[in-house]
């Protein structure tokens, strides 16, 4: 539909110029009526959709009954003007030093064609204001007009007119937006003309924001939301609407300065409260369900008026829906690469290889191994040397949630589909992590129920949430682990067959650190770093270190450097280890002390099997000045191929007191093996 302008200037010559220039920017969008206010032809007013006031600030206060002719609420524009390329072209090939007269209606407009002249960059001329007011005329013989030749001074023999200045970007700006033709800001018409005008290098996004009235800025702002706005004064008047508020109420007439009353008798508005918080209610119109919300519009305490929102319902829950994907995804990255897995052995090395090769493909990848072996530290550094890498990556442990928990995890749920479901519904995991990467930890616990539901998901690339029928669409790639033996769960009928070969279609094993213990001195020195902290380890201390089980693998290594770092000791010995790799050292020494040792000793050294076992046990704390307790004791004889029970070690132990080969100690500090006992255990390793 064609939009209206009313062209309304001092005379009508410059009120036709600004025709000629809005016919050719606005083509045949517009329908353009001119008016001069000396000519009394305002008194002919259209009802326009936008008036363009061109006269001067002195002619508008002069004139000023003009503005009864608008119709009430009338959207208007002040005409701002700007001098053209070929005025500009002209003024610089004078030489420098020239002097002149610049001629306009009035003192101000004189002054303001100066000011943009010296803006643009004329300094080659002198110029001398002159207006028709003026009792005195500047002694110079060259003049230059503003499109109004007639008001240069008749003895100036040499007259130059410049051309009328034309309509400036931010007026032809503040027309498109007002009329909602913005689209003509982006065709050629509008390009040619902004190649007309004395402005250098113009973009839109160059347009003064200063230079907008605080009316449009307003009106810009409302345009721009995608919730339908409506603002009324102290009597529920309406002042402003948006166009989506147009679009959701379909009104096909104008309503500013209407009662909301009038318009829209279901809001049913009543006087708010100036401290009210909010007073919304549902409608609905040509079947769209509107939500309303009406709140009071108050400056310092005082009330000003009333304003409502309008939404359409169901873009309310999209919304909502759109912020938790943005606030998960956030959370939700993938913050280790390849270059964070650290290791030079072969194990670890071919596994990177394999991994690196196979995460350029959208194929599912299953990682094996044990826990603490960095299966989730694989998982990112895969996701990120992928094509998925700018999106969610989105890690969910199967272990940790029940079934149906679990289930509305992943799948999420519409509003109202059980007991507790939250307003609005939920998000599941896999529509936050569409596009990207959902790593599913410990899959091996995940229910038979589940299992199938993850199947189906792999097989259709959809889901469906919990409490709906309709399916969602999804573009995900599932990285799965596990730390047991799947295939002997599926011989146990516990894992579904189908279900494992789809999410094993590429199986990575995870080596253990005890596979890979030449990486072990490397991750110390990156943990060391990571943490900010700085020791040396003894030899003896490394020795432990390349034979101690590391049942926790990498993770129980970080933990052990984190718990060195809170020590703040420069160099690790033996007695600065947890027990656990104490006992280990003395363990592994036991055993070998143990096979080469003999019971059949000589007659004057008599000594049962077990006895032995616990001299050796108590033997190897004796050099640490470590004393032993009775579970450690029977512990250690265990792990040596000696099995012995409480009984025979408290017997042992009190035998050995009387003999005083050993110190029981109460408390905590155990047994400990005296000179006299080592000795024994020295003669006896001389007899085996």
């Amino acid at each position: 539909m064609k939009k209206s302008i009313g062209i309304i200037s001092k005379a009508s010559s410059i009120a036709n110029f600004y025709k000629d220039i809005l016919s050719q920017v606005f083509t045949d969008n517009i329908d353009i009526y001119t008016y001069s206010i000396e000519e009394k032809t305002i008194k002919l007013l259209h009802n326009c959709d936008l008036y363009l006031l061109s006269a001067t600030s002195d002619d508008i206060k002069k004139y000023k009954w003009a503005e009864d002719f608008l119709p009430p609420e009338s959207k208007t524009v002040k005409a701002d003007i700007v001098f053209s390329k070929k005025a500009i072209d002209i003024l610089k090939k004078y030489p420098v030093g020239t002097k002149a007269l610049i001629v306009n209606q009035n003192k101000h407009m004189t002054m303001e064609s100066l000011s943009q002249l010296t803006h643009l960059g004329i300094s080659n001329i002198e110029f001398f204001l002159y207006y028709p007011k003026m009792k005195k005329v500047p002694s110079v013989d060259l003049a230059f007009a503003t499109g109004e030749k007639e008001l240069i001074p008749s003895k100036i023999s040499n007259c130059i007119d410049l051309g009328c200045r034309k309509l400036s970007v931010n007026t032809i700006y503040e027309i498109a937006l007002k009329l909602d033709l913005t689209f003509v800001l982006k065709e050629k018409e509008f390009e040619n003309y902004i190649n007309s005008l004395a402005v250098k290098n113009y973009s839109l996004q160059k347009i003064s924001y200063n230079n907008l009235t605080t009316e449009l800025k307003l009106e810009a702002i409302l345009n721009s939301l995608d919730s339908g706005v409506i603002i009324m004064d102290e009597q529920n008047n309406i002042t402003m609407i948006n166009d989506v508020a147009k679009n959701l109420l379909q009104l096909k007439f104008n309503i500013l300065g209407k009662s909301i009353k009038e318009v829209f008798p279901w809001l049913s508005i009543t006087p708010l409260p100036i401290f009210t918080n909010e007073n919304s209610k549902l409608i609905k119109i040509e079947n769209n369900e509107i939500s309303v919300s009406i709140m009071p519009l108050l400056l310092k305490n005082k009330f000003l008026g009333n304003f409502a929102l309008l939404e359409k319902f169901d873009l309310s829950e999209k919304k909502q829906n759109a912020l938790r994907i943005q606030k998960i995804k956030k959370k939700s990255y993938a913050k280790f690469t390849f270059e964070d897995i650290i290791g030079t052995s072969s194990a670890i090395q071919s596994v990177k290889d394999i991994a690196i090769r196979m995460a350029a493909n959208n194929c599912s990848i299953i990682l094996e191994g044990d826990s603490g072996a960095g299966k989730e530290m694989f998982a990112q550094a895969i996701h990120n040397a992928s094509p998925r890498r700018d999106s969610a990556f989105v890690a969910i442990n199967c272990a940790a949630l029940p079934e149906t928990l679990l289930e509305s995890e992943l799948f999420g749920y519409t509003e109202g589909s059980f007991t507790g479901a939250k307003k609005g519904g939920k998000i599941g995991l896999f529509e936050f992590a569409n596009g990207g990467t959902l790593f599913l930890d410990e899959i091996e616990s995940m229910s038979p129920m589940m299992q199938v539901k993850l199947l189906r998901v792999l097989q259709e690339k959809e889901i469906v949430k919990i409490g709906a029928t309709e399916p969602i669409g999804i573009d995900v790639r599932i990285i799965s682990s596990t730390n047991e033996n799947i295939l002997e769960k599926i011989s146990q009928s516990k894992f579904r067959k189908d279900l494992y070969y789809r999410l094993n279609v590429i199986p990575i094993r995870i080596p253990s650190l005890k596979e890979r213990k030449e990486d072990i001195f490397s991750l110390i020195k990156y943990f060391q770093n990571e943490l900010n902290t700085n020791f040396e380890l003894t030899d003896t201390v490394k020795s432990i270190f390349l034979n101690y089980p590391w049942l926790g693998n990498v993770r129980e290594l970080r933990n052990l450097i984190e718990y060195f770092s809170c020590l703040d000791i420069s160099k690790i010995d033996y007695i600065h280890l947890p027990e656990p790799f104490q006992n280990s050292l003395i363990q592994n020494h036991i055993k070998v002390n143990f096979k080469k040792s003999s019971v059949n000793n000589s007659s004057h050294l008599k000594f049962l099997p077990q006895e032995v076992a616990v001299l050796q046990v108590l033997e190897n704390r004796y050099s640490y000045g470590k004393g032993f307790g009775r579970n450690g004791i029977i512990k250690a004889c265990e792990d040596m191929g000696c099995l012995i029970t409480e009984h025979e070690v408290r017997e042992i132990l009190k035998k050995f007191q009387k003999e005083k080969y050993v110190r029981v100690n109460k408390g905590r500090s155990g047994t400990y093996l005296t000179e006299k006992g080592n000795n024994i255990i020295k003669k006896l390793k001389n007899l085996s």
